[in-house]
């Protein structure tokens, strides 16, 4: 922008992004595997024992890209439900 310039308009334009899918699948040993596209960084991985519950932890480890996916395995505990999701991070 040039200096002085109080009249201006920034247009972007394009087409909306795809909704981001976490997926999920059982691996061996009672652990799951998570998975989101890699085009989706910046997404945290959290978890929940509750729905009734608003607080939402982090789940760990740190996610690895293979096959263009990020990919979390994480142990699945039975006989207890977990409800996984991604929360955009910060800026």
């Amino acid at each position: 922008m040039r200096p002085g310039c109080t009249n201006c308009t920034l247009i972007v334009s394009g087409t909306p992004c795809p909704p981001v899918v976490l997926a999920i699948q059982p691996v061996a040993d009672g652990r799951v595997r998570l998975h989101w596209p890699k085009w989706a960084a910046g997404y945290e991985l959290e978890a929940n024992g509750l729905l009734s519950i608003s607080t939402w932890n982090p789940v760990g480890p740190e996610p690895r890209v293979w096959g263009g996916q990020f990919n979390v395995t994480n142990n699945a505990p039975a006989p207890y439900y977990r409800f996984y999701r991604l929360q955009k991070g910060g800026p």
